[in-house]
Formats: C-alpha cells, sequence, structure tokens
C-alpha cells in the first residue's frame, strides 16, 4: 500500500509494541489512536522488518536510538504502515457536504 504527502489515513491498529521498537516506551508522548483520522507527511522505507514506515503531521516524535542485530539505529520513529488505511476523499467529501449547514441555516445565521 503507497501513502503519499497529505494523504488523509485512518489508524486501524494502535498496538505500537511489535513494531521493532516499541514506540509504548517513549514516556509523554501521544501515539495514534485506532479509529481517528491523520495526515500523513512523508515515507520512508523500512530500516528493519518489511513495512514502510509513515511520518504523520500530527505527530513530532524525539530521536531514539534502538538496539537490532545489526548494531545500534539511531533516527527519528515513524509509525508502521499497516497500522493505518487511506481515506476515500470522494467519500470524505460527501460527508463533509452532510455536515455543512443547509442554505436555510446560513439565512438564519
Amino acid at each position: 500500500m503507497s501513502f503519499y504527502p497529505g494523504q488523509h489515513v485512518i489508524c486501524i491498529n494502535d498496538d505500537w509494541s511489535g513494531d521493532g521498537f516499541d514506540l509504548s516506551e517513549l514516556a509523554g508522548i501521544d501515539l495514534p489512536k485506532k479509529g481517528l483520522v491523520y495526515t500523513v507527511e512523508h515515507t520512508e522505507p523500512p530500516l528493519t522488518g518489511v513495512q514502510f514506515i509513515v511520518y504523520l503531521e500530527e505527530f513530532s516524535l524525539p530521536e531514539v536510538t534502538i538496539s537490532t542485530e545489526d548494531g545500534e539505529i539511531s533516527g527519528i520513529p515513524g509509525f508502521g504502515a499497516d497500522h493505518f488505511r487511506p481515506l476515500d476523499e470522494t467519500r470524505l467529501d460527501i460527508f463533509r457536504a452532510h455536515l455543512a449547514p443547509s442554505p436555510k441555516q446560513k439565512e438564519r445565521a
């Protein structure tokens, strides 16, 4: 699955303990929550494992150092792409139209 900057995605899995680095160990850091919508900032190929890493506009994580079989890796952790699904912008536009005030509501304002 590919993601691109500016794309809206929904978090479908907020268990961050099994991605090679347990993000939940970052004390005081909010992490994406299942069911909420986020915006892709950019993606990067994986350093370990097979899934791409997604960076979100809504989160700025601190740089960390993790130990792997190949030694230590330092960097800013992202989120595993398999935790997210892209949102269909067409469906979002339909939803937004339902939330918009009707012409009668605009006249009353």
